[in-house]
């Protein structure tokens, strides 16, 4: 059987999370895990380790705080910048709404692969200081 290529490992994993079963979205990810999130948010900017640590640390909080959390339609479809068979790198559109606020962002992000599961990750809002402001509330 021919290995996946990241694209296609990603475009499944894409789906999981858009349709919402993030028990299908957590199974790509690699007990190795590691998710990088870049800015200067207390809270939200770090490493987090483990599908458990991404998703209670970074998912929830951010689920939780927003009213409206799109990522791509609207917002703009992903955007393939450089891939391998291991490695991708996507530019994805997101906007999150909390009552009269919005935020639209444009983020780099790059997964790494082994054995077909994404081991890590690093994303990096192109508005990265109004992405920090509108979750500024999260402590």
């Amino acid at each position: 059987m021919a290995k996946k290529r990241a694209k296609d490992i990603l475009r499944e994993y894409h789906d999981a999370w858009s349709s919402g079963d993030v028990e299908k979205g957590c199974s790509y990810y690699g007990d190795n895990l590691v998710v990088h999130m870049g800015g200067k948010h207390p809270v939200l900017s770090r490493d987090f380790h483990g599908a458990k640590g991404f998703i209670e640390g970074w998912v929830n909080k951010v689920a939780d705080y927003t009213d409206k959390w799109i990522v791509g339609g609207e917002a703009g479809h992903d955007e393939l910048i450089c891939e391998s068979d291991d490695a991708i790198v996507i530019m994805v559109h997101e906007i999150w709404t909390r009552g009269d606020k919005e935020v639209r962002t444009d983020r780099i992000a790059a997964y790494r692969f082994e054995n077909e599961q994404i081991v890590e990750c690093w994303f990096c809002d192109m508005r990265q200081a109004e992405v920090d402001a509108f979750f500024s509330g999260i402590q």
